[in-house]
């Protein structure tokens, strides 16, 4: 769903460009074939920490299983 911008145009939720129309902005946001995968706020936040440390005691078993299940899904729809 595009964001509207107080200026009266619509953004891309994704990467942010500005269009005239909301279907032009949902159409760019769909163009950017996004994953969504569902993690938990602590999860997130060791791959988070994973990112910036390297330490793999941060990747828990559930994490990684919620990565490779969409790591399959993407590779199936492709």
């Amino acid at each position: 769903m595009a964001i509207k911008t107080r200026g009266g145009k619509y953004k891309c939720g994704y990467c942010g460009i500005e269009y005239a129309k909301d279907q032009e902005a949902d159409t760019c946001k769909q163009s950017h074939k996004l994953i969504y995968i569902a993690l938990t706020a602590e999860d997130l936040n060791r791959l988070h920490n994973f990112i910036y440390f390297k330490s793999e005691d941060l990747l828990t078993d559930s994490l990684l299983k919620q990565i490779k299940k969409a790591v399959r899904s993407a590779a199936i729809s492709q």
